[in-house]
């Protein structure tokens, strides 16, 4: 071993002793035992390799085994992101986690696809670069039209639209399935019905898209089947709807339609934003949920026609609903001093105006055996009083005629009693009718 001088200089190593008239690196080496060359640190067979090139200098290289095997009983990540943040420009072999669909997918072929491991049972695939002889059940071979995929989809089946974009196709659902693309815009083909469902029996269909648009005549969906369900969760609903069965929508983010609800049919919203729609509900029909009235531009206002009440009716901006009830009062309803709801007060703090009261003479019965005038009022402010010889000889007629008259004590924009339901009742006279019943139509807006 060298030693060193007064000021730091090495004494050479004596010959004697193995060493040179100047110590080299590679005696140096010798003389300490060391010995140099590549050297490899491995993992456990086909795992990582990390490989150090020369040995003395040079960054260590790090790589994986051919099939390599990665350990462990836990889990792995894999880059995630949405749809948006695919990379832009993709190439085979590429993997990641699609935040919008939930799934792993891979890029081969030119195009993004789910691996075949991840195909769900009874799923129909529809893609842009499809083809509608593929059987469409395999990930990267999937149908090329979503009406494809629905013909060759079993009961109860998946159809899963892989690809943004828009889809111009008028479809026909006549099977329990879901239709199932959050990211792709369904528009028709210029004519007929968009969407038709005639399932026949007991239907159950799940439509999640992100936008639907009927962009020509016809309606965008037709409901025909009193037996069938229809649940649909889309961001954006253009177009009208008749609906012979049930109509569930749910986390829709916007609807400019007229919906139009049979006798057999049951409504129910949820989170659903109306801009200027239209609201017809047959009698018979039910109502359930709220709905949230979005004022779009120039204050366009929702219309609901029909005897359902919903349980809820919010404004935002200004302008308020018109909503249109029917109201049937048969003699047995008003017997006794009965108060019959014309417009129900939804919760403590609903109040209403009553815009027009019509009198819809041909759809009732004269009522006979006694001599009661009718009664529209909240408990304290009175709208009309129908009087009994209107209530013998019915007749069509409107507000402010002698049939209806207009309010003696009021105004004509007087709001109802906070909570408080605005009724039909008998007044005055003596004695109440035997037979007979008529039809109101109440013309209201909720204002709080």
């Amino acid at each position: 071993m060298s030693s060193f001088n007064a000021i730091g200089v090495p004494i050479p190593f004596p010959i004697d002793k193995g060493g040179t008239s100047a110590t080299t690196a590679a005696g140096a080496r010798a003389a300490l035992g060391i010995q140099l060359g590549a050297r490899t640190i491995e993992g456990t067979a086909d795992q990582i390799l990390v490989q150090n090139g020369s040995g003395a200098l040079g960054n260590p290289v790090i790589s994986l085994q051919q099939n390599a095997i990665l350990p462990g009983v836990n889990s792995m990540s894999v880059p995630r992101g949405t749809l948006a943040q695919r990379p832009g420009t993709p190439v085979n072999g590429m993997i990641r986690l699609n935040t919008d669909t939930g799934s792993i997918e891979m890029y081969g072929d030119s195009m993004w696809f789910y691996p075949n491991g991840l195909a769900f049972a009874n799923t129909i695939y529809v893609a842009k670069n499809g083809n509608d002889a593929h059987a469409g059940n395999r990930l990267n071979a999937p149908k090329l039209t979503i009406q494809a995929a629905i013909d060759a989809s079993v009961p109860g089946g998946l159809v899963w639209v892989l690809d943004a974009g828009q889809y111009s196709e008028n479809l026909t659902i006549d099977k329990t399935l879901q239709l199932y693309s959050p990211c792709a815009e369904l528009d028709g083909t210029g004519s007929g019905d968009l969407i038709t469902i005639s399932g026949g029996g007991t239907t159950v269909v799940r439509i999640t898209f992100g936008d639907i648009n009927q962009g020509g005549p016809g309606l965008a969906m037709n409901i025909v089947d009193p037996n069938t369900t229809v649940f649909m969760n889309g961001a954006i609903f253009l177009g009208s709807i008749t609906c012979e069965g049930n109509l569930i929508l749910s986390e829709v983010a916007q609807i400019i339609s007229t919906i139009h609800i049979l006798s057999t049919g049951l409504f129910a919203t949820y989170i659903t934003n109306a801009i200027g729609c239209t609201f017809i509900f047959d009698v018979g029909s039910t109502v359930v949920g709220n709905i949230q009235e979005v004022i779009g531009p120039g204050n366009t206002v929702n219309t609901i026609y029909g005897s359902q009440l919903f349980n809820d009716l919010v404004t935002i901006s200004n302008g308020f609903p018109i909503v249109s009830n029917n109201v049937t009062l048969d003699h047995t309803n008003l017997a006794g001093a009965s108060l019959v709801p014309v417009v129900t007060a939804v919760n403590a703090a609903a109040s209403y105006r009553i815009s027009n009261i019509m009198l819809n003479g041909f759809d009732g019965i004269n009522f006979s055996g006694g001599d009661r005038d009718l009664l529209i009022n909240d408990g304290a402010a009175e709208w009309t009083v129908i009087p009994a010889a209107t209530l013998q000889a019915l007749v069509n007629n409107q507000w402010g005629s002698v049939d209806v008259p207009f309010p003696g004590a009021i105004s004509l924009n007087q709001s109802s009693i906070p909570g408080t339901n605005i009724t039909a009742t008998y007044a005055n006279g003596t004695t109440d009718y035997t037979a007979g019943s008529l039809v109101l139509t109440i013309e209201y807006e909720r204002i709080a």
